[in-house]
């Protein structure tokens, strides 16, 4: 037979509040309003003064300053309605859970908790996702992306962060940053991996401190306004980058038809090259920021002038005239440096 226990509290999961965020009153109120808001199926409920403050021993004068509180958080909001007036609750789960990393203690000796930031996350994440739900239903049943996301394996999120912090030590090493910089919340993480690779986070991450050295984490996790589940900073990144390609790509284009007009041009040429468009495989494609990153994008459009011409002269004969280009399995992207070396020495311009 089970022993019986008498005590209500918790106190091994209790001391894992952040007392210098919540007071105990704050966080009896903040584990009744969760319970309640299950047991109502996240519906909006009501309940008197007399009647939470006989059923959580808090004093009706402190209850008033932490509902205060609470709805300035936005942890919950209040209507009064009815007659007589009723006040009726709301708890907002999400954000809620936007605001865990502050509401309990994610750390213990400086070392992350990350079996107690996984049973948070397993625990809060989907009553969030129940409360979205809930209320798409009540708004006209509006789909919304987000509610998708419900049944991905959270633990897969949690699983990065050791990986995330190391990535994180690399950056502030290499941009020389400081630690109040690099703070973030980990449910903004776990967020940020539903949506896009691992290797994508890091892509952008270092782009964003790269381009500013004074930049804050927690502002890279901003979301799109119109969008929740996509990234401000790497979505606008994307669309720059697409951009440049497709500015690169003329420009590449326009390189390659000048060159055979010259080819044509000259008369010790019998046979004239046809105009044709520059095949851009998303491979290709993939490595030309690899390259202008090496190079620079001046010396990758000069050595592309020296290799078109080597190989209009059948000098060169490439199979594939593009990706023969842009080889890299040297790790330095010898043809580039090749024909940079080979523009550098025997190309010129007119002196006015």
């Amino acid at each position: 037979m089970k022993k019986q226990i008498p005590l209500a509290l918790n106190i091994l999961k209790f001391k894992n509040y952040n007392f210098n965020y919540f007071t105990c009153e704050e966080a009896v109120f903040f584990e009744y309003l969760i319970v309640k808001g299950q047991s109502f199926k996240f519906k909006e409920f009501f309940h008197s003064t007399e009647t939470i403050s006989s059923e959580t021993g808090i004093k009706k004068h402190s209850l008033s300053s932490i509902i205060k509180k609470f709805i300035d958080k936005k942890y919950i909001s209040i209507e009064v309605k009815g007659m007589p007036k009723v006040k009726y609750f709301t708890v907002h789960y999400p954000d809620i859970i936007n605001d865990l990393e502050n509401i309990y203690r994610l750390e213990e000796n400086g070392k992350p908790l990350y079996d107690f930031r996984k049973l948070l996350y397993d625990y809060f994440q989907p009553l969030a996702e129940k409360y979205k739900e809930k209320n798409i239903n009540k708004n006209n049943n509006i789909n919304n992306k987000e509610n998708n996301n419900s049944s991905l394996d959270i633990g897969e999120e949690v699983k990065l962060l050791p990986s995330f912090n190391n990535f994180l030590f690399d950056l502030k090493s290499t941009y020389k940053l400081m630690p109040s910089q690099l703070k973030f919340a980990d449910f903004d993480f776990f967020n940020l991996c539903k949506n896009y690779d691992f290797e994508i986070v890091k892509k952008y991450l270092e782009k964003y401190f790269e381009e500013n050295r004074q930049a804050k984490l927690q502002n890279f996790f901003k979301s799109d306004k119109l969008a929740s589940d996509k990234n401000s900073f790497i979505e606008n990144s994307i669309k720059e980058e697409q951009l440049f390609i497709k500015s690169f790509k003329d420009s590449f284009q326009k390189t390659y038809e000048e060159r055979i007009e010259m080819y044509n041009d000259d008369k010790n040429n019998k046979r004239a090259k046809s105009h044709t468009t520059l095949a851009f495989t998303p491979r290709v494609i993939e490595k030309i920021p690899e390259a202008i990153k090496e190079y620079g994008e001046i010396g990758v459009k000069h050595a592309f002038i020296a290799y078109t011409d080597s190989v209009l002269n059948n000098n060169e004969k490439p199979q594939k005239f593009l990706p023969y280009f842009f080889a890299n399995p040297d790790g330095y992207f010898g043809v580039i440096a090749e024909y940079l070396d080979k523009f550098n020495m025997n190309y010129g311009h007119k002196k006015n």
